[in-house]
């Protein structure tokens, strides 16, 4: 609420300033026989006009701030504004029972969000599927049934070796199962670091598989050779002839 203290004190002193100046100037003539000229009573009367004016503004101030004259309005306003809007009671019961039902619809949505995410928690399978998920192409005509992650788990068992794993992330690439090379930290995360080997070795073998990628004239025989062995691994894990 704004301090209304100044604009009190300024009511309360405009007032005295709007009655006392000619109230003692009169008095005085009265007692003394002595009549003030017109120059002296035109300023006690501007004095008083100036206090009044000042008094006015104050008692304005402090009704509309003070007093909660747009709740009063409001109130008398209202049900006039509801009847040439066409809204009654019946209006109202309906908007009241649209309501709750929003309200049900939302919390029976949360409710099955909670119980997704509990399943995804008790399933650790599950949450695999939807960090690998953004990295599968499902644009792919050929995508086989098999989702891609089981795929890969099937051919990461019999990995020698990390690089490995490049070759695997190229071939899916290059098959176009998969859009893009997920980081190490989702591949860690899904497949775990035994898998694909720790962040260093990650960065070690897959700028190579990288620039290839862009460029395949960088590819040597060596490559090309694991790259055929490799695409064969995973079209019998993904159960292709």
């Amino acid at each position: 609420m704004p301090n209304i203290n100044k604009p009190f004190y300024a009511l309360a002193y405009s007032a005295l300033g709007a009655a006392l100046p000619p109230m003692p100037f009169k008095a005085a003539e009265i007692v003394s026989g002595f009549s003030f000229s017109s120059v002296i009573w035109k300023l006690v009367w501007l004095v008083s006009i100036v206090s009044f004016i000042i008094l006015a503004g104050s008692l304005l101030y402090i009704i509309i701030y003070v007093v909660p004259i747009e709740k009063l309005i409001y109130k008398a306003i209202h049900p006039i504004v509801c009847i040439f809007a066409g809204k009654d009671e019946v209006g109202t019961s309906n908007d009241a029972t649209k309501s709750t039902e929003e309200i049900s619809a939302a919390n029976h949505s949360k409710d099955q969000t909670e119980e997704q995410f509990a399943q995804m928690a008790e399933d650790p399978l599950d949450e695999r599927h939807a960090m690998f998920l953004p990295y599968v192409n499902e644009d792919c005509k050929e995508l086989p049934s098999m989702p891609i992650l089981d795929i890969l788990d099937e051919v990461f068992k019999g990995n020698r070796q990390k690089k490995d794993v490049g070759t695997a992330l190229y071939c899916a690439k290059s098959l176009k199962w998969i859009s893009s090379f997920p980081p190490h930290k989702q591949m860690a995360a899904v497949f775990g670091e035994e898998i694909v080997g720790s962040s260093s070795n990650f960065a070690t073998y897959m700028p190579p598989i990288r620039e290839i990628d862009r460029d395949y004239s960088r590819a040597d025989n060596d490559f090309l050779v694991e790259v055929r062995g490799m695409k064969t691994r995973l079209r019998k894990a993904a159960g292709i002839n």
